[in-house]
């Protein structure tokens, strides 16, 4: 590209980069006061929390859309007759700035998905309510019979017979509502803290579709270039290419990676259940190969 297109480039990248750092920014702190607020608000079906989420991503969708028009205004609207070197290189130009667009809308992505997850309850927090609950119960637990104290070594959901081993009366351990509640909450929980290695495998068909449309984008160019120049152009294809495949191949590795983790965090979390959940991980993986 001739100083002048190099120019309006520039300035568009510059353009967006302030914008990510506003959204980036934005994003943050209203994380920060969401997630209070999602806890902290005793309205009706947390209304004050959805009022200003609204009022959050209407936000971000302005930033969005500031940056859409911008690239409509100064990028799509120039005149392809312009003082251009070549209509090549000014749909060089188009070609860069839609890219550089598409990368700040899956930042935008990012940022929408950040807000929306701060309407998760905090499983953590009630994870360790409920164990204090659990300990309190089974530190005051005591044999019917003689009175003597009975040590309880693991987690129970529901009531169960303990046997006294001081005087081998059998009897009935209720470990309270709030460790009832446990059996339902250890998978949410266990998503909770493993949602970072789902992301990453989510994230796999939108990174697929970015490289296949800049391959497309390069294919496309081919016919306007000189030998020296497609032969580079090929070279990048084949790189963009070899990426391609290799993150393809790589889905169903990180896919297991989350299944594994997810499973091992809801072990910890429920050790009873330990031999249903490992047969439910081994559906769910031998499924994913199945359906591939």
């Amino acid at each position: 590209m001739n100083a002048a297109l190099t120019d309006i480039q520039n300035r568009f990248f510059a353009f967006l980069s302030k914008l990510e750092e506003r959204m980036n920014s934005f994003t943050n702190e209203s994380v920060a006061t969401l997630s209070t607020l999602y806890h902290e608000d005793e309205s009706d079906h947390h209304q004050g929390y959805h009022r200003l989420k609204s009022a959050v991503l209407t936000q971000l969708a302005s930033i969005q859309k500031k940056a859409d028009d911008t690239l409509q205004e100064k990028i799509n609207e120039l005149d392809d007759d312009g003082p251009w070197e070549s209509k090549a290189s000014f749909y060089t130009l188009r070609s860069n700035c839609s890219d550089r667009l598409q990368q700040f809308q899956e930042r935008y992505q990012a940022c929408q998905k950040m807000i929306e997850a701060t309407e998760q309850p905090d499983y953590e927090t009630e994870y360790q309510e409920i164990l204090s609950a659990y300990e309190a119960v089974k530190n005051q637990f005591r044999c019917s019979q003689c009175g003597g104290p009975i040590v309880i070594n693991q987690l129970y959901f529901t009531s169960t017979y303990i046997t006294c081993p001081a005087c081998q009366t059998q009897n009935t351990f209720n470990p309270g509502s709030r460790a009832k509640q446990l059996e339902g909450l250890g998978r949410s929980l266990a998503e909770q803290r493993t949602a970072h290695l789902r992301q990453a495998y989510e994230a796999i068909p939108s990174q697929l579709q970015k490289i296949y449309n800049q391959i497309h984008a390069l294919r496309l160019s081919l016919h306007q270039q000189n030998k020296t120049v497609a032969a580079d152009t090929e070279n990048q294809i084949a790189q963009l290419q070899r990426e391609y495949d290799q993150l393809n191949e790589s889905s169903p590795g990180l896919y297991e990676k989350y299944v594994h983790a997810m499973f091992d965090e809801w072990n910890k979390i429920n050790p009873a259940m330990q031999a249903e959940h490992d047969r439910f991980r081994q559906r769910m993986i031998d499924d994913m190969y199945k359906y591939k």
